[in-house]
């Protein structure tokens, strides 16, 4: 029990679907808000039982990714002096700086627990398995055998799904959105794969709730991860595969070729992944108009040398795309880059590439969890999401808990 603050932290990273003010806030007080101070208490008792300091000793690496975020943070607090929008503009400065501060202090808070690894990896586990149970009940809602919102005293949980052209459910789990959902998916997978590599359940189930999400820019992180994880790097020897999983092969194969052979079972197998394969083609509509907005990002960022040093104001791009969102207050330009670049500057873009880039070039073990987040962001913007911050924290800590265990 006294892990459980950690294991639910984790595993409902991205919970947005859970409002503990039921919907009455001024803003969705998700689970991470709640159990960030308590995960940071607990951690911090946990320590001192054992005759150590409330905090561990900050790492080298530790403290220069700590100066990485404070600086972003400061620059992005200088383009709120040019916001048009001040009160957006600071009401997201601050969400941004207790997500990326928040996750970064709870998992300094464990880095040199000889459980870190393990502990780590449950609550990855908690979250691949309630992502399933509320996928299926998103799956329920969407054919409308269950309410949308389901409500447990003052909190609100919401099981209304995105939908894709209004015929398939896009399966995000806790969060809300799908592509956010499938960062979070990832970082769970990866935190289960690290400690237990060999149990495939954990993948087969990770590559359900990915398609799920019909997310490109998941998928293409998923697939960076896997690459760099499994080839990059690494000196593997190939060996034949056990007989179980030849076998699996051979039916897998068998049953491919009478597909493709039997022309009935193709036809319809072709209509009903028609939608998803549309979904996943370069060029899907939303596709073409990600693209279109980040051309526009980069013009408006490139405006004059003012907006480009310095930004119109840390999460106001919503006010130079009213001709194409209307009145959303979120509306971006669907990259990370191109959205900070025009936010905050060209000085935080820098900063948020260094943080980025910097641990590539570092030993770890969490660079090809690291560049899956570089490339999901290419196309999207989780700047606002903890687990992008966890990642990038993973990749800046060097952990002597998880050398320990692997040497076990």
């Amino acid at each position: 029990m006294r892990d459980l603050a950690l294991l639910l932290w984790v595993a409902l990273l991205g919970a947005d679907r859970i409002d503990l003010l039921g919907g009455e806030g001024p803003i969705v007080l998700t689970p991470f808000y709640l159990l960030t101070p308590i995960v940071l208490w607990s951690e911090g008792l946990r320590r001192r039982r054992i005759g150590h300091t409330f905090l561990p000793a900050l790492p080298s690496r530790g403290a220069a990714f700590a100066a990485g975020v404070l600086a972003l943070l400061a620059v992005a607090a200088l383009s709120v002096l040019v916001s048009r929008d001040v009160t957006t503009s600071v009401g997201r400065l601050v969400l941004l700086t207790a997500i990326s501060c928040g996750t970064g202090l709870v998992l300094w808070s464990v880095w040199d627990d000889p459980r870190w690894s393990d502990r780590l990896a449950r609550g990855g586990r908690w979250g691949l398995a309630l992502g399933a149970v509320w996928g299926l009940l998103e799956v329920m809602q969407f054919v409308g055998w269950v309410p949308a919102d389901w409500f447990l005293g003052p909190i609100r949980l919401r099981l209304d799904p995105y939908t894709y052209a209004g015929i398939l459910p896009r399966i995000s789990g806790v969060t809300f959105d799908p592509n956010r959902a499938g960062l979070v998916i990832l970082l769970h997978w990866a935190l289960v794969e690290r400690v237990r590599p060999r149990r495939a359940g954990w993948g087969v189930l990770t590559v359900v709730l990915l398609i799920g999400t019909l997310s490109r820019s998941a998928l293409l992180a998923a697939l960076a991860y896997l690459a760099i994880r499994h080839l990059g790097g690494v000196s593997r020897v190939i060996r034949r595969p056990p007989a179980p999983r030849l076998g699996i092969s051979l039916v897998v194969a068998l049953a491919s070729l009478a597909l493709l052979l039997a022309p009935t079972p193709r036809e319809r197998l072709g209509r009903f992944l028609a939608p998803v394969a549309q979904r996943l083609s370069a060029a899907e509509g939303s596709a073409q108009s990600h693209t279109a907005l980040m051309r526009q990002g980069i013009t408006e960022a490139t405006r004059d040398v003012p907006r480009t040093l310095v930004g119109v104001g840390y999460g106001t791009s919503f006010l130079l795309l009213r001709d194409r969102f209307g009145g959303d207050r979120y509306g971006n330009f669907h990259s990370l880059y191109v959205t900070l670049w025009v936010e905050s500057g060209f000085i935080a873009l820098a900063l948020i590439i260094l943080l980025l880039m910097r641990p590539l070039g570092l030993p770890g073990e969490w660079r090809a969890l690291l560049l899956g987040a570089i490339l999901f962001n290419v196309f999207y913007q989780s700047i606002a999401e903890p687990a992008f911050w966890a990642m990038i924290a993973l990749a800046w800590s060097a952990p002597p808990a998880l050398s320990l265990m692997r040497s076990r």
